[in-house]
């Protein structure tokens, strides 16, 4: 193999390394969402939408559109502190587990904070463990509103709060488990997107 071609070869490895580990933070790409309101984006194909906010009654399952975001006009939690997002979707309305689901918060922008807390990280990388083992309302005690909020739909005891640093095209991803902070990261891109 000729020193150009090996070149052109390690270039392209590198890259897919990159495009990787980028699109490993987030379950799937969306679409920047509608900029006012409440909106979210179904990580899955189909989800069961619940006649009301409780697993036990009726469902059926709903089609969604890769890069369409549907409106969540009210968002409940129940007696075991999940969410749930009331919705219409293709004419039938009802409740969606917050499951499967990517929702971007009506109050949501970017994170002057997040930023602030970038510019310490970047001189001292140990700035983010002050986040570790912090609840859901500490991490927003601390942090504020995130732009996203998920939980990816086999793993109910994850929720993923990202806030957009208001200063650069960048992500804090604050992955919480069981409750608790187990892991921060700041990554390239807007949130729930990458950059390729």
């Amino acid at each position: 193999m000729s020193k150009i071609k090996q070149k052109f070869a390690l270039i392209f490895a590198a890259l897919f390394i990159c495009v990787f580990v980028s699109s490993a933070a987030f379950a799937k790409d969306s679409p920047v969402p509608p900029s006012k309101g409440q909106w979210g984006f179904a990580l899955e194909d189909s989800l069961p939408l619940y006649e009301k906010a409780d697993v036990n009654s009726d469902s059926e399952y709903v089609e969604f559109d890769d890069d369409e975001w549907f409106k969540v006009p009210s968002a409940i939690r129940d007696k075991n502190n999940n969410l749930w997002y009331k919705v219409s979707i293709n004419g039938k309305s009802g409740w969606l587990a917050q499951n499967g689901v990517r929702l971007k918060l009506q109050n949501g922008g970017k994170s002057k904070i997040a930023s602030n807390l970038y510019k310490k990280y970047k001189k001292n990388k140990s700035a983010l463990q002050s986040l570790l083992g912090l609840d859901q309302d500490g991490v927003r005690s601390k942090l504020g509103t995130p732009t996203l909020r998920e939980t990816p739909y086999e793993e109910s005891d994850v929720n993923i709060l990202s806030y957009e640093l208001s200063d650069r095209k960048m992500t804090l991803v604050v992955t919480l488990r069981d409750g608790e902070v187990e892991e921060a990261v700041f990554y390239e891109g807007r949130a729930g997107q990458t950059d390729d």
